[in-house]
């Protein structure tokens, strides 16, 4: 009697109980009839053959209950576990709770480094580049003070009118505002004959790091500004005029003191009616000093 009461606990048991689906190396294994528990610190725990026994969450594939449906768990759970100590140990664990908690977190940060080895070491690698791309960076800009621009093409276009006149255009810019803005002033001068012609821009350039993870003077700016002068290729009045622009652009400066850099900029004339300012500038290069 005792040994059918003992077969038909055994054949329940094999009917009703939970399965867990795991990975074992390059296996798959899967241990059926079995009993979840709990889950936490990583873990998944469970009962078979009445011991309690446990998988690394990062190796589960599956754990469904007797009717085949997936069962709900979270590894992140803290489980506050005693430590395991001996007789000869005992004196030295007088605040057992405590040390149980210590225990429970230094194996929970061992089981998530361990769970997210990949990640951990991809998070490292990209603040360490990061962290020496800043240290090893150097401002170009460092101890400059000021800078020249000219436009190449104006010159080559200014020496075909000869004794005739002068064709000039380029900038003055000032470093030493602070390392994330530079003030600049555009100009454009013709000279023809006993006619002159002109215009100054002063525009303020704020460096914003967008494409310059140092966001010093370097990369792309915005920036507002004045115009004033006599001349426009739109407005061949020849009178003084004042506006006022907004625009953007880029800068690059190299370690050996050269600097290229373009920008597009719109405003209005306060004295001219309908009097619309667009401008840019591509073909200019500079030297810092």
């Amino acid at each position: 009697m005792k040994k059918l009461i003992l077969l038909a606990l055994l054949f329940v048991g094999c009917v009703f109980g939970d399965t867990i689906t795991y990975n074992q190396g390059n296996n798959k294994r899967i241990i059926e009839n079995v009993k979840f528990t709990r889950a936490g610190n990583g873990k998944v725990y469970f009962t078979i053959y009445g011991k309690e026994s446990s998988r690394n969450c990062n190796q589960i594939i599956e754990f469904t209950d007797d009717d085949g449906n997936p069962i709900d768990y979270d590894c992140s759970v803290l489980l506050i576990e005693p430590m395991k100590t001996n007789d000869n140990d005992s004196l030295l664990n007088n605040n057992s709770k405590e040390n149980a908690v210590i225990d429970s977190l230094i194996r929970l940060i061992d089981t998530k480094l361990t769970n997210s080895t990949d990640e951990l070491a991809k998070l490292i690698d990209e603040n360490t580049k990061k962290i020496l791309n800043e240290v090893l960076w150097v401002d170009p800009l460092k101890d400059k003070k000021f800078g020249i621009e000219i436009n190449p093409f104006y010159l080559i276009a200014g020496s075909l009118l000869g004794e005739r006149g002068v064709l000039l255009s380029g900038s003055y810019s000032r470093f030493d505002i602070n390392e994330t803005a530079e003030i600049a002033f555009p100009f454009y001068l013709l000279k023809l004959g006993g006619e002159l012609l002109w215009h100054v821009d002063s525009q303020y350039r704020k460096f914003i790091g967008l494409n310059n993870p140092h966001q010093y003077r370097s990369g792309f700016y915005i920036m507002g500004g004045m115009r004033f002068g006599n001349f426009d290729f739109a407005f061949h009045e020849k009178k003084l005029k004042l506006g006022i622009t907004f625009g953007f652009g880029s800068r690059i400066f190299g370690k050996n003191g050269w600097y290229w850099g373009w920008s597009l900029y719109a405003g209005k004339y306060f004295n001219i009616k309908d009097g619309v300012i667009i401008d840019y500038e591509f073909f200019k290069f500079g030297r810092t000093f």
